[in-house]
């Protein structure tokens, strides 16, 4: 069964808010304006992939991790999002992230209520369905605006807790 953003957050917000802890990204971000139409495909170290098209607005991330994930953010969520740090040239900046973020390593035991321990299936914030299995981080943003999935290389290399958890 495929869930939504908002089942997602309305069922993980509180357990994340609870057992996992505050983060922000350790590293800026490389971004530009995304021409319209061009197809962008994010793959991560675990090989999940997902291609998303831009729409008019959009601006295509860059994360600063091995992988080298892009991925495509709405002009709105952006501006709520990232501060320019340096202009780089070509169009691209360096940004930093201004959003904390709650997240959690999800066990088998946080997917076991969806009815599939080693799995479960989401449409993520670009309207894509997204898997995310034991081992991987959930993450919503304070604002609870949105939910995603980071695998645990690609977080570890870009986000610090802010605070211990209590």
């Amino acid at each position: 069964m495929l869930y939504s953003q908002l089942e997602i957050i309305a069922h993980f917000f509180d357990l994340l808010e609870r057992d996992g802890q505050c983060y922000s990204k350790k590293s800026l971000t490389l971004a530009k304006k995304a021409t319209p139409g061009v197809v962008v495909l994010t793959e991560t170290s675990d090989r999940q992939r997902i291609e998303t098209i831009a729409k008019p607005g959009d601006w295509l991330v860059e994360n600063q991790t091995a992988a080298k994930e892009h991925y495509l953010v709405s002009e709105a969520t952006f501006r709520k999002k990232y501060q320019l740090r340096q202009a780089l040239g070509e169009g691209w900046g360096s940004f930093q992230s201004l959003i904390p973020v709650y997240a959690l390593k999800v066990q088998q035991k946080d997917l076991a209520p969806f009815g599939n321990p080693t799995q479960l299936e989401f449409q993520g914030p670009r309207e894509k369905t997204v898997l995310i299995h034991p081992g991987d981080y959930l993450v919503i943003p304070m604002d609870q605006s949105e939910a995603y999935r980071i695998t645990a290389k690609e977080f570890e290399e870009t986000y610090l807790p802010v605070k211990e958890p209590e």
